[in-house]
């Protein structure tokens, strides 16, 4: 019995060496996708291949994994879930295996994004961890609002001694320049105790 498509079998075949997917190829000739996989996977003669439109980043997504950046901050930046980077990333030889992350690096960062109003669940979601994580790693590590409003008068005395201009440290302090000029006031009424 002759099969309907064989006649294509080999069209299908050029256009999957030269890197069309079972499903592009499934597109175009207007057939299913398993058709298309049935009549030319017994004659590929090459081991698997991963044929996914993803495959030019997977070696860039192990080596930014392996610098640090978590799966969230990958997939952001190339515009894929998380769920895609992960499954790359497990796929290409369990490059995650329940490794333990260093998160000291974050410190300064997630300081300052909790003295922003940021929740713990909310940070631990954008650095592809959970919460506790977050919590242990600023455990001590940030001040209570009284110690952040004195380090902050002791920053603004200190750069404005030094000659910075107002606008300048309202910029870096993302405050307004009579904030400023408010704390230091409160600095030449004695509020500062060294």
């Amino acid at each position: 019995m002759k099969k309907k498509y064989e006649h294509l079998k080999n069209q299908w075949l050029d256009l999957y060496k030269a890197g069309y997917t079972y499903d592009e190829i499934s597109i175009i000739y207007k057939v299913s996708r398993s058709t298309v996989r049935d009549y030319i996977k017994p004659l590929i003669n090459q081991p698997f291949k991963c044929r996914s439109k993803y495959r030019p980043y997977i070696t860039i997504w192990k080596s930014l994994y392996e610098e640090g950046f978590s799966i969230n901050e990958i997939s952001k930046r190339y515009n894929v879930s998380a769920r895609v980077v992960r499954y790359y990333l497990t796929g290409s030889k369990n490059i995650i295996d329940k490794e333990v992350r260093n998160f000291e690096e974050y410190i300064y960062i997630w300081k300052n994004l909790y003295k922003k109003g940021w929740s713990l669940q909310r940070i631990a979601k954008t650095y592809g961890t959970n919460d506790s994580t977050v919590k242990r790693y600023l455990n001590g590590k940030v001040k209570s609002f009284s110690d952040q409003k004195r380090d902050e008068l002791v920053l603004v005395k200190t750069l404005y001694d030094k000659g910075v201009k107002v606008n300048y440290i309202a910029k870096k302090l993302e405050k307004s320049p009579s904030a400023i000029y408010r704390k230091l006031q409160k600095i030449n009424n004695g509020e500062l105790i060294d």
